[in-house]
């Protein structure tokens, strides 16, 4: 943990016991990152100069340019080795996932170092030849980074923590939480058994509903709003991530976000009324869209 963890334990315990209303927020999932050819800073911060050309080159043809250069190409190899440094996600090309092409040129899923092995050069060739192929706005995927999976256990159970965080409202294009609370139930449920399914749901419920002040929801009880998933604990994965072509560009077109099949879950209710079942839209809408102007 870089010996970061220890002394945000210590304060952790040491609000509590002085019963401050401070509450620690955490992931169960580890940090991932997205790399790109557009406004990444990422190569940069790995002391990767000579592929953050590209980044700072000015659009696409001057891109496409750097990459295709011998010259570059030869100074790409020589920095990857040589000047990144090695805590970078760079000399591990084995997790690097190239999944995210601009053309859908291909290929998709497999990993930088198998396709270095497949074209049998340099891994720095190698994602060079995948982003000519693919576009510069294509992006890959670099290797999660460490999780420790005791302490996420232990904030799950602790009264003051609010767990299943993410970015996923803010980042569209780049996966940050769609989906990944159904791991909490079948991995640390199902799989691991490191949790009970009822501190599952209660991470995404009423512990919540405590530390953002919604009284009127959170737990199954006389007068509480009915806001409920009925789900089959057997049934529920995290489906695989897919592209789907349906935000507006602002140009009378569409972009693509990421998303995933359901989990599935059998129904879902919102104050008592359903709204999705067996899979289908009921077409009811008894829920109220919160927007700055509400009253």
């Amino acid at each position: 943990d870089l010996g970061v963890q220890k002394p945000l334990v210590e304060l952790h315990e040491r609000f509590a016991r002085e019963g401050r209303d401070f509450w620690t927020g955490y992931m169960h999932v580890p940090i991932t990152t997205v790399a790109s050819l557009e406004h990444s800073l990422l190569f940069a911060q790995s002391n990767d100069y000579v592929w953050h050309e590209v980044v700072t080159a000015q659009g696409e043809e001057a891109k496409l340019a750097r990459l295709r250069d011998p010259e570059w190409r030869r100074r790409g190899r020589h920095s990857w080795d040589h000047e990144a440094i090695k805590i970078s996600p760079f000399p591990a090309p084995q997790a690097t996932v190239l999944d995210n092409s601009a053309n859908e040129a291909g290929p998709i899923g497999i990993t930088l170092g198998e396709y270095a092995e497949r074209l049998g050069v340099h891994c720095s060739d190698a994602l060079a030849e995948w982003f000519l192929r693919n576009g510069v706005d294509s992006t890959v995927t670099l290797p999660p980074w460490p999780k420790d999976e005791e302490m996420v256990v232990r904030l799950i159970k602790d009264p003051k923590s609010v767990g299943n965080i993410s970015d996923a409202g803010a980042h569209g294009q780049m996966f940050c939480g769609s989906g990944y609370n159904v791991m909490l139930f079948s991995h640390f449920v199902r799989e691991s058994g490191s949790i009970t399914i009822e501190e599952a749901v209660h991470v995404q419920t009423g512990q919540l509903a405590r530390h953002f002040g919604l009284a009127d929801r959170g737990e199954i009880a006389v007068g509480k709003r009915a806001d409920l998933t009925v789900f089959n604990l057997q049934e529920v994965e995290m489906r695989p991530q897919q592209k789907v072509y349906d935000v507006p560009d602002g140009r009378g077109g569409h972009t693509w976000r990421w998303t995933r099949e359901p989990a599935p879950v059998r129904l879902t209710l919102v104050d008592g009324i359903p709204t999705f079942e067996d899979g289908k839209f009921t077409s009811a809408r008894p829920g109220r869209m919160l927007a700055p102007s509400a009253p």
